[in-house]
């Protein structure tokens, strides 16, 4: 009775033209925009077309104007430190200020080092500071928290927060970009338990929501990765990486 039941109006008859789709026109690059349907996509598997704002390919000229009198700071795991080596041989930008921040849990050694937290490094930067340059710091809190409770997690970045919003009233012209974590293939089955996809998925709704509505740059590249001709790893390959570079430039030079 309820077995391929027909629609009324039906069969329809479309007719598909040969017409060229206006572009839609994005917002330039900035802090709290709404997250689209879809991040973007690649172009002749070499370029990604962001979707979420709007971008642009860097020269390395470009470049050097953008960063020029700006103290950037990247602060994160070996995510982030591809970026630097990315901004260092790809846009010849050597002036990064870099902290090394990789927690692990479990039975590994952890390798906290005193003074490097997100609170230290941005506590450190007072007002006489943002008079003579303005800074950029770059964050992530991804790959090595996929261990942690939700709790965990939502305190560590909490604390972060607090943090930012300090800097932000010493020093009103200062930006936040924070990557957001990418998805990746579990190589051993135990990931599939302790830090799948939906766990990273889940730690950018977090952040999100934790850092969100008060200024903050998300560089999310979640389609970027999964919509990439590469296998996804932590650590993709330098053509990932360097998209990823120009839509940073493009938050922190819309």
């Amino acid at each position: 009775k309820f077995k391929n039941p027909q629609l009324n109006g039906t069969p329809m008859t479309l007719i598909i033209k040969d017409t060229l789709q206006s572009p839609e026109i994005l917002s330039p690059c900035s802090a709290d925009l709404p997250v689209p349907l879809s991040d973007g996509y690649w172009k002749n598997r070499s370029v990604f077309v962001p979707l979420v704002c709007k971008s642009q390919q860097w020269t390395k000229q470009q470049a050097a104007i953008c960063l020029n009198d700006t103290k950037l700071i990247i602060c994160g795991d070996s995510t982030l430190m591809q970026m630097r080596q990315a901004l260092r041989n790809n846009f010849k930008i050597a002036d990064i200020v870099t902290q090394f921040v990789y927690p692990r849990t479990g039975n590994i050694v952890v390798r906290f080092k005193t003074g490097v937290l997100e609170s230290d490094l941005l506590d450190r930067i007072l007002r006489t500071n943002c008079s003579t340059a303005n800074y950029v710091i770059v964050l992530n809190f991804a790959f090595h928290y996929g261990a942690f409770t939700n709790r965990a997690f939502l305190e560590r970045i909490y604390h972060a927060k607090l943090a930012v919003q300090r800097l932000m009233l010493r020093c009103p012209t200062s930006k936040i970009i924070i990557k957001l974590a990418h998805p990746r293939d579990n190589i051993f089955i135990e990931q599939t338990i302790h830090s799948a996809n939906w766990v990273f998925y889940d730690m950018n709704r977090m952040i999100r929501r934790v850092f969100g509505g008060i200024g903050v740059h998300f560089l999310d590249i979640w389609d970027m990765v999964s919509s990439s001709f590469q296998n996804n790893t932590v650590h993709m390959p330098n053509t990932v990486i360097v998209q990823e570079v120009h839509l940073m430039l493009s938050y922190i030079c819309p």
